[in-house]
C-alpha cells in the first residue's frame, strides 16, 4: 500500500496526478457553501429597493458570507438560493413584491410577485445558477409595494453553494 489510513502525502508543486481508477473525494459539487436566515422580523419602507439583512447564519465553509453579501472565494458555478415572506401590519396590504439576487451590484435576476388587489403573507423564492468569478459577490434586495408606510420581511433565506 501507499500509506496507512490517517496519512498525509505532500504532493509538490508543479506535480500532475492522473488517475486511471476512481477518484472520490476531489469533487467541489457542494463545496463553497453558505446558508443564512431572518428570523425577526425586519421592517421595510414601502416602494424602496432594500437589501435584506439576515440575522442567523447556519453556516459558512469558506468564511465568505459577511455583512449579508456572498462574496465567491473561488471561481465556479454556483447555485444561489433566496426567499422571503413578505407581509404587512394591516390586513389587505401588500400589492407588489420583487425579489431581486445581485451579481456585483447589478440585478442578475428578478422575481415578481404583483396581485390585482391587496393581499397579505406572500411568499417568494428566486433560485438562479451563476458563473461567479473569484471575489464576485451576490447580494438579495427586495422591493414590497404597499402604497405607503411600511411592511416586513418575517422570514427568509440566502444561501448557496459551488457546483463546479
Amino acid at each position: 500500500t501507499l500509506g496507512d489510513s490517517g496519512d498525509t502525502f505532500t504532493i509538490p508543486s508543479g506535480v500532475t496526478l492522473t488517475n486511471s481508477g476512481t477518484a472520490t473525494g476531489f469533487g467541489v459539487a457542494g463545496t463553497n457553501a453558505f446558508a443564512a436566515r431572518i428570523t425577526s422580523e425586519l421592517t421595510i419602507t414601502s416602494n424602496v429597493d432594500t437589501k435584506l439583512t439576515f440575522d442567523t447564519e447556519d453556516f459558512d465553509s469558506e468564511g465568505a458570507f459577511t455583512n449579508n453579501t456572498f462574496t465567491a472565494p473561488v471561481a465556479g458555478k454556483y447555485f444561489i438560493s433566496a426567499n422571503m415572506y413578505c407581509n404587512a401590519n394591516t390586513t389587505n396590504a401588500v400589492r407588489a413584491a420583487f425579489l431581486f439576487i445581485r451579481k456585483n451590484g447589478l440585478t442578475f435576476h428578478k422575481l415578481i410577485w404583483a396581485s390585482g388587489s391587496y393581499a397579505t403573507e406572500q411568499p417568494m423564492t428566486n433560485t438562479v445558477l451563476m458563473d461567479l468569478a473569484l471575489n464576485d459577490t451576490v447580494e438579495v434586495y427586495v422591493i414590497v409595494n404597499r402604497g405607503g408606510g411600511s411592511a416586513y420581511i418575517d422570514r427568509g433565506f440566502f444561501g448557496g453553494f459551488r457546483i463546479q
